[in-house]
This record gives structure tokens, sequence and C-alpha cells, in this order.
């Protein structure tokens, strides 16, 4: 069975990156322990893997960034877990979903 979980921000005012939903994201995520990013909300993809990647790292959780290109459906295909960030405003960064 496939779950999907939205989550509307990353950041609530004076707490960290993904601080106020953190248990949440464990609890739906669990068992995994590894996730794929896809990075689109950003345009800095690398400092935004980056980001993510500090943030689960401090829950045990091993982050890979998805990289545009070849090999991108496979590994969203044997992802553990995905998560993807997309701006609020899609406009020229939209993906094909």
């Amino acid at each position: 069975m496939k779950r999907l979980l939205l989550l509307s921000n990353s950041t609530n005012h004076g707490r960290g990156y993904l601080d106020h939903a953190m248990a949440a994201l464990l609890s739906f995520l669990a068992p995994a322990r590894r996730l794929l990013f896809v990075p689109f909300a950003l345009h800095d993809t690398d400092g935004y893997v980056a980001k993510a990647r500090e943030r689960f790292a401090r829950e045990g959780v091993e982050v890979e960034g998805l990289a545009e290109g070849p090999g991108a459906a496979e590994a969203v295909l044997a992802a553990e877990a995905l998560f993807v960030a997309l701006p609020y405003a899609l406009g020229d960064r939209s993906p094909d979903l």
C-alpha cells in the first residue's frame, strides 16, 4: 500500500527546519531509515539536499538526493521512502508528476 503525507511548510516561525513536524515524519516513514529527497523547492538543490541530510541525520535517517537525469526513475522506484519538496508556486521548476 502506498501512503502520502502532505506537509505545507518546512519551517515554523521560531523553530528549525522540520522541527515542528519531525515526530510525525518519523512515525509516518517508519520503519524506513533511508529516504530519497527530491529537492524541487529551491534553486540550490545541492544546498537543500545538504540541509535535509543534516536534519534527518540527527534522527538516524540517511538521506540521498535525487539527481535529475538518467537513473532518476529507477532511484525513485528503489527508494525505501520518498520526500518531495515542492515550491509554493511551481512555475518553470515544475516537475513532470
